[in-house]
């Protein structure tokens, strides 16, 4: 899978995605309303003022994933993943962890990140399996992060170190493979 820069011509393609109330949250938290529209999407992403890159992840010259590396901090050599999103047609095939695995090559092989981190919802399994198959391990709990519809929901916060993606990469990958991905 490769990567590719997120354009304004994008917007369209992503939207039938985001099928559901549950999928928006999941995806971006309380940030947007239901059904989102590409003006809030626009509006919101103007609206951050931290440093991201968003992707669109390709597989055979068709766009199937969404991925933004967000909250990139320079002096600490760290950032966040977020907004990570398959193509509903085209889950259950190990996109997740491929696309996961290509964005978290960006940060440390482009970016010259050490630390690459995200949350997920405390119940969301099928996401914690996949991040953990990409390297992620759990870091603690942040009970009652949100409140959605009256009911609180909590996160895990998840992370993976330069030095254990590269003892990962190793054993799978040469060095021109990592290039090639990232």
């Amino acid at each position: 899978m490769k990567a590719e820069l997120f354009t304004d011509q994008d917007y369209e393609r992503l939207l039938p995605w985001i099928e559901s109330r549950q999928v928006l949250l999941q995806w971006a938290s309380p940030v947007y309303d239901y059904p989102v529209t590409k003006a809030q999407l626009i509006e919101k992403n103007q609206e951050r003022g931290d440093k991201r890159l968003i992707y669109k992840g390709i597989v055979d010259d068709e766009a199937v994933a969404h991925g933004e590396i967000g909250l990139i901090d320079e002096t600490n050599q760290s950032a966040r993943l977020c907004k990570i999103l398959i193509n509903p047609a085209q889950r259950g095939k190990g996109l997740g962890t491929r696309w996961i695995k290509t964005l978290v090559d960006i940060g440390f092989v482009e970016l010259k990140l050490n630390r690459i981190e995200l949350n997920v919802y405390d119940y969301n399994q099928p996401a914690i399996a996949c991040y953990q198959k990409a390297g992620f391990i759990i870091e603690g709990r942040i009970r009652d992060a949100y409140k959605i519809d009256n009911n609180f929901w909590s996160v895990y916060r998840m992370s993976i170190l330069r030095s254990e993606w590269l003892t990962q990469n190793t054993v799978t990958s040469t060095t021109s493979d990592l290039k090639n991905r990232a």
